[in-house]
């Protein structure tokens, strides 16, 4: 008789580590809630412990087709660097509209937006797919960031 626990069976590796050891395997980076087969709504994290560069980098990209409300949750994990940052959104790929415009992020803070908040009221039309650009506001001085996306019908 195997001296492990019932609910014990290997799937749960990250179960001793501490909370800063814990990170989000890349084939779960999306988490969706349904309700008799309808999609509710959706979160996916598209920076995670991102370092920035002096120059813009993109995030994953959200589809946000089949979703009426979208709110974005951003947040500066260094304490002491401070990050800018920008959201993009498209309805051709090739083709991508600033829906909120350039704002820095201080060190350890972090923002919620969604299309109530004035600057970000663009998030409210109907763009195909969303992403985040983040960027080290001083040069050669690199922030961490974590951000989600969600999207709800």
């Amino acid at each position: 008789m195997s001296d492990r626990l019932p609910y014990d069976r290997g799937q749960f590796p990250q179960r001793n580590k501490t909370e800063a050891e814990i990170r989000l395997d890349p084939r779960y980076d999306t988490e969706t809630a349904t309700k008799s087969g309808n999609s509710l709504w959706e979160r996916r994290r598209v920076l995670d412990q991102f370092t920035t560069s002096n120059s813009y980098k993109d995030s994953k990209i959200f589809d946000a087709r089949f979703y009426k409300d979208k709110a974005i949750s951003i947040k500066n994990i260094h304490a002491t660097k401070v990050a800018k940052y920008k959201v993009l959104g498209c309805i051709d790929p090739t083709i991508w509209h600033t829906l909120v415009a350039e704002a820095t992020l201080a060190a350890g803070a972090s923002i919620a937006l969604d299309s109530t908040v004035t600057g970000a009221e663009q998030l409210r039309k109907p763009y195909a797919f969303i992403k985040i650009q983040v960027a080290s506001n001083v040069a050669d001085n690199p922030a961490t960031i974590n951000a989600f996306i969600a999207g709800q019908k």
